[in-house]
């Protein structure tokens, strides 16, 4: 069996400036990362996202059974941050549909 080699946990310290970074960077890959770090999800999940499934008056984002890992709708309660659509481009405009 091949040995995984992870990639070593940022501290939390760090963790404040890496967000600031991100921010600052504006691109849609960083708010595709910030968005990942803060709903705790995968990565083909947050990839594939449509802004319809997200509810921002009740900050609720339910990812369909057809993109689970166990063929369930997952229901993600949304921090503040991300339910206040702080996830936009620069533009301020919304890219996914």
């Amino acid at each position: 069996m091949k040995q995984v080699a992870h990639h070593p946990a940022m501290t939390y310290p760090a963790v404040p400036d890496f967000f600031e970074e991100l921010s600052r960077n504006g691109s849609v890959s960083a708010r595709a990362l910030q968005f990942l770090n803060l709903t705790a999800t995968r990565t083909l999940e947050v990839l594939h996202a449509e802004w319809r499934e997200i509810d921002q008056p009740a900050g609720v984002w339910t990812v369909p059974a057809s993109r689970m890992k166990t063929r369930r709708e997952h229901r993600v309660m949304l921090c503040h941050y991300v339910a206040a659509s702080r996830m936009q481009d620069s533009s301020g405009s919304h890219k996914r549909t």
